[in-house]
């Protein structure tokens, strides 16, 4: 939410109270898809992670999984109810800096899945790692100290409100009619170095017309499914922050938490194609039956079938 100079006007305070009661249900919603989640893909995750040894994967699939289910009650806690200026101006700078765990985890992922799928050259490792370490600086920068309370929910409910917070530089940008915030420009970049990943192997597969075997166009499918949705939910959540608006950042928890289900689905479905469940293959059997029954089927009812129909009326 915007923190604007404004006349306290009829209009505004709707507007405003409309925005946090959206935003407390976009907060809810996204936990509720978080938990969701977890639980439909918990099987999965016992025999495909937790059945494995320790690595680098595992461990940002705990990251990514259950840093986001531990944590965002503490969120839900500093957006839901109401609380004091003074308690909210203390949780500012920890309640969103913790978010940079959420976006440069589910980037790791992908990262490492982009460098095993482009050929696992050392150039592109180097400018990949290049490009993560620039945006965990971006973000930790950004959300750790660009972040301040947002004073106008304050003016309007009393000394009590949810703790909401906004970029710094927002309140000068929409004054000067430049509205340009390090918060989108962060966003930006994060879009940025998700299409230079998903490029990276689409380029690589062009040049080698291979996609290395089932797990390579498994990656290529899921990672381009994947790579819509984080990229879109950066963009808006970028041009959200690059207006005057009342709904500025409303997407940003949205965009966090699903980057990171997007990165765990990702690791799931990789897994499942190197080590697939029971589940999995009795899936993968059954559909090579019912492919082959409409084989014949089809065969049955070709010119073969016409040819005996023919001659069983001659000897009629």
């Amino acid at each position: 939410m915007p923190n604007w100079t404004i006349p306290l006007t009829y209009e505004a305070v709707l507007t405003v109270l409309n925005a946090i009661q959206v935003g407390r249900r976009v907060i809810v919603a996204v936990y509720a898809l978080q938990v969701y989640e977890w639980l439909i893909c918990w099987r999965d995750e016992v025999e495909l992670i937790w059945s494995s040894s320790w690595n680098s994967m595992r461990i940002l699939f705990t990251l990514c999984r259950y840093f986001p289910l531990l944590f965002y009650p503490f969120y839900l806690w500093a957006w839901i109810p109401v609380h004091s200026k003074e308690l909210c101006e203390k949780l500012i700078s920890p309640l969103y800096g913790f978010c940079t765990v959420f976006q440069l985890s589910a980037q790791a992922v992908v990262l490492i899945r982009s460098h095993a799928f482009s050929g696992q050259y050392l150039c592109i490792l180097i400018l990949l790692c290049t490009c993560w370490i620039g945006l965990a600086g971006a973000d930790i920068w950004m959300f750790f100290t660009q972040f301040i309370l947002v004073d106008l929910t304050f003016s309007i409910t009393g000394n009590r409100s949810s703790c909401f917070g906004n970029d710094r530089h927002s309140e000068a940008s929409y004054d000067s009619g430049l509205f340009v915030t390090p918060v989108g420009i962060v966003m930006m970049v994060s879009f940025g170095f998700d299409t230079l990943m998903i490029v990276l192997c689409i380029v690589h597969y062009l040049r080698t017309r291979s996609a290395q075997g089932p797990l390579g166009k498994a990656f290529l499918k899921q990672g381009i499914g994947a790579f819509v949705v984080i990229s879109s939910l950066n963009f808006f959540t970028a041009m959200s922050f690059f207006g005057r608006s009342s709904w500025t950042g409303i997407t940003l928890p949205l965009t966090l938490v699903v980057s990171d289900i997007m990165a765990c689905r990702l690791i799931l479905s990789l897994r499942r194609r190197v080590s697939p469940t029971e589940s999995f293959e009795l899936q993968e059997q059954s559909r090579f039956v019912s492919e082959a029954f409409d084989r014949l089927n089809e065969r049955d009812s070709g010119p073969s079938r016409c040819i005996w129909a023919q001659r069983e009326a001659d000897v009629l």
